[in-house]
């Protein structure tokens, strides 16, 4: 894995979490992440990176996608981003 892909596509999906609960929606109506696959467009300075873009997708209680040259998965609580 490339230095420091990992943690910045992590970043990066706090940080869009993050944004999608700004609003004053209560949690019964917050939109599911659930089936919503996402995938980096910019931000990383690796030349070559948008032929393999970092993803992740998220499922019932878990999640994982790929860096460009590794997969990764694990356990959230959807809870928590809401």
């Amino acid at each position: 894995m490339r230095p420091g892909v990992a943690p910045f596509l992590l970043a990066v999906v706090a940080v869009l979490v993050a944004g999608c609960g700004a609003e004053d929606v209560s949690s019964a109506g917050a939109p599911s992440l659930e089936g919503v696959p996402w995938v980096l467009t910019a931000g990383i300075d690796v030349e070559g990176w948008h032929e393999t873009p970092p993803s992740v997708s998220f499922g019932p209680r878990r999640m994982g996608g790929w860096t460009g040259c590794n997969e990764y998965g694990g356990p959230y609580v959807p809870e928590l981003l809401t």
